[in-house]
């Protein structure tokens, strides 16, 4: 089943993430995506909005997926003042934050950013399993 899809848009609020995460999850399953896509999927968007939670002025954060051809379209937004994609790196060992772009680089096929509108998006790619 392709050209399906959701949007989810919830106050920037930490207390909202579960939400998030159970509603990416359902997505996903009620779609015939794998358990490894779901648990990827599900990693990457709580990273996305947990940074958008915490270092945007942002007074919501909204998640949009979409599965065409094989393939799941997460974007996130609105991120403020995201580094180029090409110099994220693990932080030291020592630190307990600044992972979370790493991750997402490490579950997700392809990882971008657009800016539409005055409006900064994460666009995750990822394959079927």
């Amino acid at each position: 089943m392709d050209n399906a899809g959701f949007v989810v848009r919830v106050p920037t609020q930490e207390s909202e993430l579960r939400s998030i995460r159970a509603q990416v999850r359902a997505f996903v399953s009620t779609h015939d995506g794998s358990d490894d896509v779901a648990d990827d999927i599900e990693l990457a968007v709580s990273e996305l909005a947990t940074n958008v939670m915490q270092h945007s002025a942002a007074d919501a954060v909204t998640v949009a997926m979409e599965r065409l051809d094989g393939r799941w379209l997460v974007d996130v937004y609105d991120a403020d003042e995201i580094p180029p994609l090409d110099e994220v790196s693990a932080p030291p060992t020592d630190s307990i934050t600044g992972r979370g772009l790493f991750i997402v680089q490490a579950v997700m096929d392809d990882v971008s950013i657009l800016h539409v509108d005055e409006r900064t998006i994460i666009r995750c790619i990822k394959h079927d399993a």
